[in-house]
């Protein structure tokens, strides 16, 4: 969080009154000693040498596990030496492989030692260190007690005696005095001693009833579909295809650069059909040359149309999303000498599409632009009444989803179906676009395989029955972050973060008692696995998988020399907002609507979900960037307001029907006195400026690269799509679902016999080869080329290769 944001949250978190002691403790006897030590750098040759030496100690761990005596001695030396967190996965396996081989302590060994006083001792006290005894269920039985205390519950005798009689102690006791007993105490001993105990004591584990919430959350609607698509296999022939294609789009590209408004549409075209990731390069030449030489919007063109409403819209569309600060005054000549916008414009439908687009990529000042989206919604709306398709279709769609909001491969799949039907339909762009979007998709479908089934083994269904199980609907959450194949390692990273999230707030929104929350939030921010023991069953669970996450994670990153990184995903985590808003819940407290927000943008997860979003990201991404965005940009609270915003005016209603926290919406009414609609329209308002801030921080200069910008800008067109109407990830069964299946399912047909765009380059075909058969007018006919043309095609199917013309043979 950002300084500013963290003072607002500390005030925050000020609880009701509580008359509270006071110890009277003496001043720190330091003073500002340590400020001192103020430099943040490291020594790049320490940091190697640190991981040489952290290899070889690793390797000589593992070489001794053939020799018992000298493994304790060494792991004895390592914890004492303060490095065991450094070999925590590798101590835990020696000592667990210990304890369930050598429990007796009498197995032989490569140590005429191994039954003196000393290997006893030290193995008795590494493997008590490590947990691995009756301890747990003494110190779980001490924690009841606590609780029942806190809670003033009289337990039943029944329920009294099975917890007292183990935190008595004598079972632990018992236990270890059969330790150092010889040959007459086996393995089998302890098993059998300890059975009986723990199944009455697991009768008395079940806490005291507790009236814990339910969300009655849908299950999953995928099942198992997508552990079917676990192939690593790809169609070379595709691939072929794929690059022979890339280089054609790329010469028709480069090849109008003379033909302005040419340009303009094919970089419109390659943007909306999601392919513009292969010709970065050639598409920031062309739109720099066009800003720098073109700024005034006035200089020749190859079309008498250069400075009609729909090419000046295209053109700074283009250039703010580029990040160039073009102004907005090229639409004054628009106007009349009333002010308003002209109406001989009313009748030009494609202009004001073109100008209705144009006006989401307005920032604050943007006058002008505020009055061009009154001026064209209104008229579109009118127009959407008024046309028949496909051009009603087409105008609703830019009315519910704007293209700047939209998530681009969603948009994507969707302009297919418009583009083929442009009679400047490029054949060889459309084909590479659809080539290119089905090979991605089987790379997804093969990454959402792998993921499906970690979760899948997690079996949260089951053992978390009360949380969303949204694995797949998470998957495509990041799938809008990023979709290009390099971001692979970042997609299944991010994921699994989100997954988890998911998991956590509904433990802290749904299930989990105030002292739960309290363990658990305090196990999270110490990110120990020993914090574990601490937690209720259900909470280990998730504990234990979100600390696999963030190993996974770092390990990847230790990989690729870029471990720092982890730090920042895991200082951005947001459990302690979450348990203070489990505070004000059980506490029945409505905050202020300031108080709220400070903390409520903090459980909205996205500072977390763009910092984690950095971590598999390459070398765009310095560690510089990160303290950019972690300092609490303008950017990163934009997308925070409107993902909370746009969540709460979606869900609010439902969550405070099962119970909830006071969320934004009765935070404001209560503050304000105003209703519930005035609320909402007042929120519409904040969401609407908080996007003009996200666009204003993607123009240039920018703070960090522009591919760290586009993953906070992505994240908040999730939010617009997926809350638009509802909360769509909690009822994934809806618009979500059609979502995943035209991303995630179904493949792009490469031809669609009825569009323009192929009927177009057909009939051109058969007219040229026909002129040379037969020299008749009535054979040329429209009807006549059609009826050709279906015959040529149920006879020579084309299925996936492209259009070729006609042959003699």
């Amino acid at each position: 969080m950002s300084a500013e944001g963290s003072a607002t949250f500390s005030t925050a978190i000020v609880e009701p009154d509580v008359n509270r002691r006071s110890a009277n403790y003496a001043p720190s006897v330091w003073g500002d000693h340590f400020l001192s030590y103020a430099t943040d750098s490291m020594e790049t040759d320490d940091e190697g040498e640190h991981k040489k030496l952290r290899e070889e100690v690793k390797r000589e761990l593992m070489g001794n596990i053939s020799k018992p005596s000298q493994t304790l001695d060494f792991i004895d030396a390592i914890q004492r030496l303060g490095i065991s967190y450094h070999f925590e996965v590798e101590i835990d396996e020696i000592l667990r492989e210990m304890y369930n081989s050598h429990c007796d302590f009498n197995n032989g060994d490569d140590d005429d030692h191994h039954n003196d006083l000393y290997t006893i001792s030290l193995k008795f006290r590494l493997l008590r260190q490590q947990a691995i005894n009756h301890m747990k269920n003494q110190v779980r039985a001490y924690y009841l007690e606590s609780i029942w205390f806190h809670q003033k519950h009289t337990p039943t005798m029944e329920e009294y005696m099975a917890v007292a009689m183990v935190s008595t102690g004598y079972a632990v006791l018992a236990a270890t005095s059969f330790i150092g007993m010889g040959s007459v105490v086996t393995k089998d001993s302890f098993e059998k001693m300890s059975a009986e105990g723990s199944a009455t004591f697991s009768t008395a584990i079940v806490e005291p009833d507790v009236n814990r919430r339910s969300a009655n959350y849908a299950p999953s609607v995928w099942g198992d579909h997508f552990l079917s698509y676990a192939t690593d296999s790809m169609e070379t022939d595709d691939e072929g295809e794929h690059k022979k294609l890339k280089e054609e789009v790329k010469r028709e590209l480069m090849g109008n650069i003379s033909k302005p408004l040419q340009t303009l549409d094919f970089i419109d075209a390659i943007q909306r059909l999601g392919i513009s990731y292969h010709f970065e390069v050639e598409i920031d030449e062309i739109l720099r040359e066009m800003y720098n030489s073109h700024c005034d919007f006035n200089n020749g063109d190859d079309d008498d149309h250069h400075n009609d409403l729909y090419t000046i819209s295209l053109k700074f569309r283009l250039l703010r999303q580029q990040g160039y600060k073009i102004s907005c005054d090229v639409f004054r000549k628009f106007k009349n000498s009333q002010g308003t916008f002209s109406d001989s414009l009313a009748n030009d439908t494609r202009g004001i599409l073109s100008l209705y687009e144009a006006t989401h990529l307005r920032v604050h000042g943007d006058e002008i632009l505020e009055e061009a989206l009154v001026f064209t919604t209104s008229r579109l709306e009118f127009l959407a009444t008024h046309s028949s398709s496909p051009l009603r279709e087409k105008i609703n769609h830019a009315l519910k989803q704007p293209l700047r909001k939209g998530i681009p491969r969603l948009e994507a799949r969707h302009y297919f179906s418009i583009y083929q039907e442009d009679p400047s339909c490029s054949e060889v762009l459309l084909n590479f676009a659809k080539l290119d979007f089905n090979i991605l998709q089987k790379q997804h479908q093969k990454e959402l395989s792998d993921i499906t089934k970690w979760w899948k083994e997690l079996d949260f269904a089951k053992k978390l029955p009360f949380a969303r199980d949204r694995v797949v609907e998470c998957y495509f959450w990041i799938l809008a972050v990023y979709f290009e194949r390099e971001y692979a390692l970042a997609r299944r990273m991010l994921t699994k973060v989100i997954a988890m999230t998911s998991i956590i707030d509904d433990i802290y929104d749904i299930h989990g008692t105030p002292d739960e929350l309290k363990l658990f939030t305090d196990a999270i921010e110490r990110w120990e696995i020993t914090a574990v023991d601490q937690l209720p069953q259900y909470m280990k669970v998730a504990y234990k998988a979100l600390l696999d996450v963030y190993t996974e994670i770092e390990e990847a990153m230790v990989n690729e020399e870029r471990s720092y990184r982890v730090y920042y995903a895991k200082e951005a985590n947001q459990v302690r907002a979450y348990y203070l808003e489990s505070i004000w819940f059980h506490q029945k407290h409505t905050p202020t609507m300031e108080e709220y927000m400070a903390v409520a943008m903090v459980t909205s997860a996205y500072a977390m979900l763009a910092a984690t979003s950095f971590v598999g990201m390459g070398s765009v991404v310095t560690k510089d960037s990160f303290e950019v965005m972690v300092s609490g940009p303008k950017i990163v609270k934009a997308s925070e307001i409107i993902c909370r915003l746009a969540d709460d005016i979606v869900s609010h209603k439902l969550e405070q029907k099962r119970g909830h926290v006071a969320s934004s919406i009765e935070c404001y009414m209560k503050q304000h006195g105003t209703t519930e609609q005035e609320t909402v329209h007042e929120f519409r308002k904040q969401v609407t400026d908080a996007w003009k801030d996200v666009n204003g921080e993607c123009l240039f200069p920018t703070a960090v690269p522009v591919p760290i910008l586009t993953r906070i800008l992505n994240l908040a067109r999730v939010i617009d799509v997926l809350y638009k109407d509802e909360d769509g990830y909690t009822n994934a069964g809806t618009a979500l679902r059609d979502f995943v299946s035209s991303l995630l399912i179904n493949p792009v047909p490469i031809f669609e016999f009825e569009s323009v765009c192929f009927k177009s380059k057909l009939y051109v075909y058969l007219n040229k080869y026909l002129n040379k058969r037969i020299i008749t007018s009535s054979t040329k006919h429209p009807f006549f080329l059609s009826f050709t043309a279906t015959l040529l095609l149920h006879n020579y199917p084309l299925h996936n290769q492209t259009i070729k013309k006609p042959t003699d043979q």
